[in-house]
């Protein structure tokens, strides 16, 4: 069965946006690593690593179309984790320091001592990892999606009509949402846990002009009310319509959304910003910063990422 992860930011820009992508395709093989098959794609050379590493929902390909803007500077590798693509184990996991091994294997099945890693989603989850755990497997570090989200484990947790499940729930089944919450809960970054700062690895993020990720003043779980028919599961479709034709129980979200989830959201983006020093961010031109520009406004990141690359190598 394919193993979807948590995030949800993604999971947002597909609701507003049902983005859907045209790839060319690369040519991928598969690494036989110690328990597990690993589906990628490898460019070769002797140039700077630049890593890729996908979404939620999402497998290696979801950059097929970005790749080749970077192609003469680096060597590009793309890769699905076990579980996306044809990467696959029989063993499960939910966890980030199961696919951050699976990504360290694999560099080292290519012989690849450090690299640059860039992603959006879930892959904050492991460069934040990466960065805490194995600077020195870090060249530098690229955040499309922005800060990754860290607060999102107390806001399921004190949620108090359990809305955030049934979201999850309304995105893939019972037990997807389980498994994502699991998942949301089982990692916490030092820079949290300790707070300490993140090591001096060169990273660089993306947030809007007023240096947030723009989801601050998003109600998602108005948003899963505003169409209750266009859900699957009988449910979470129940819910989201209760809060759209209830007022009292929409009236609870909204005081949730405004009093608890906000707050948190908004100073998650401050502390991610104050514990790593070595981060540069860049403000985008827009509303909120989705992680998935690079497929539908390539422009507003490309040349960002290009210079940054230059300057790792100064």
């Amino acid at each position: 069965m394919k193993k979807y992860r948590h995030n949800i930011i993604p999971n947002i820009t597909l609701l507003l946006c049902f983005l859907i992508s045209l790839s060319y395709g690369q040519e991928k093989t598969i690494a036989e690593l110690e328990d597990v098959k690993i589906e990628y794609y490898d460019s070769g050379g002797d140039k700077t690593p630049l890593v890729f590493l996908h979404g939620d929902s999402r497998d290696g390909s979801q950059y097929d179309n970005f790749i080749s803007n970077f192609e003469d500077s680096n060597r590009i590798i793309t890769y699905s984790r076990r579980g996306y693509g044809k990467s696959s184990s029989d063993s499960k996991s939910n966890q980030v320091e199961t696919d951050v091994d699976d990504l360290l294997n694999l560099l080292t099945f290519l012989e690849i001592d450090k690299a640059v890693f860039i992603g959006n989603s879930y892959a904050g989850f492991m460069m934040t990892y990466l960065a805490e755990n194995h600077p020195e497997k870090n060249i530098g570090q690229i955040y499309l999606a922005g800060n990754p989200g860290f607060s999102f484990k107390e806001i399921i947790e004190k949620d108090p009509l359990n809305s955030y499940k049934m979201m999850f729930w309304a995105q893939g089944g019972e037990e997807y949402a389980d498994e994502s919450i699991e998942s949301i809960t089982s990692y916490q970054p030092q820079y949290i846990t300790k707070e300490t700062e993140i090591p001096n690895v060169p990273a660089l993020g993306f947030l809007n002009a007023d240096n947030q990720r723009g989801i601050e003043n998003m109600n998602i779980i108005l948003l899963y009310a505003s169409a209750p028919e266009r859900i699957e599961y009988d449910e979470p479709k129940k819910f989201f319509q209760k809060v759209s034709s209830e007022e009292k129980i929409k009236s609870e979200v909204k005081d949730y959304f405004e009093n608890t989830v906000k707050p948190l959201l908004t100073a998650d983006v401050e502390n991610w910003v104050d514990s790593f020093p070595s981060l540069k961010i860049v403000n985008l031109d827009v509303r909120a910063v989705t992680g998935y520009e690079f497929e539908r406004n390539p422009e507003l990141v490309t040349s960002h990422i290009k210079e940054f690359l230059v300057s790792l190598k100064e």
